[in-house]
């Protein structure tokens, strides 16, 4: 298997990237979870409650959707 430097160079940034983003992924993922879970101080009224509880949803959701990428790219290369 003859693969020039360019090749392997673009191969290893593409390693990179992907265990970076799946690092990432799981940070968000940790630390919005355990914010709100162990250290936030839940408000008494309601509209910001929900406030709070969509975007505590959404944050998680944006890390798992990192993660889906990350795989995928992953399986690609």
């Amino acid at each position: 298997m003859n693969l020039t430097v360019k090749a392997l160079i673009r191969k290893f940034i593409s390693y990179l990237t992907v265990y970076i983003l799946l690092i990432i992924s799981f940070m968000l993922f940790v630390a919005v979870s355990g914010y709100y879970l162990f250290i936030f101080d839940w408000p008494e009224d309601v509209p910001r409650i929900a406030m709070h509880g969509f975007l505590c949803a959404g944050l998680n959701a944006l890390a798992i959707g990192i993660y889906v990428v990350a795989e995928k790219w992953k399986d690609k290369s």
